[in-house]
């Protein structure tokens, strides 16, 4: 003991932090030029509110990290994807303190259109007119 006497407090710590890493990225289109993504925000945010996400797309060919977009929401378009080449995605939160560490795509996408050419004309086609299926004629069975 202290000749001057004991001295106690208490208090809250409140430890800041980067955001954990997003989770269940899912990929919703895949499209020649683009790719929707969407994903579950981190479980914890580091002790202060995320601000963004950053999300990012490597071409196989080339091995460069290319920024695709920043979004304050957890779903995003990544655009100017060149046709029928693979890319990987990663996405990260980023709050006050900093950027988490990437969540990543577990295999590279293929950019390309989900339907031929031929589809898609009919697709074009069925969408500008109706087409109509009579029964045949009695007479001609």
């Amino acid at each position: 003991m202290c000749e001057a006497g004991t001295f106690e407090a208490s208090a809250n710590v409140n430890v800041l932090d980067v955001p954990s890493k997003c989770r269940c990225m899912h990929v919703d289109e895949v499209r020649a030029e683009h790719v929707k993504l969407s994903w579950a925000v981190p479980e914890d945010d580091g002790g202060t509110p995320i601000t963004s996400y950053l999300v990012r797309y490597m071409d196989i060919d080339s091995g460069e990290w290319v920024t695709a977009c920043t979004t304050s929401s957890p779903s995003a378009t990544a655009q100017g994807l060149k046709p029928g080449h693979l890319y990987m995605f990663e996405i990260s939160a980023i709050n006050k303190e900093g950027q988490s560490e990437p969540l990543f795509t577990g295999d590279p996408i293929l950019a390309e259109n989900p339907y031929s050419k031929l589809e898609t004309v009919l697709l074009e086609l069925e969408s500008h007119y109706t087409f109509c299926r009579t029964a045949k004629p009695a007479w001609r069975t």
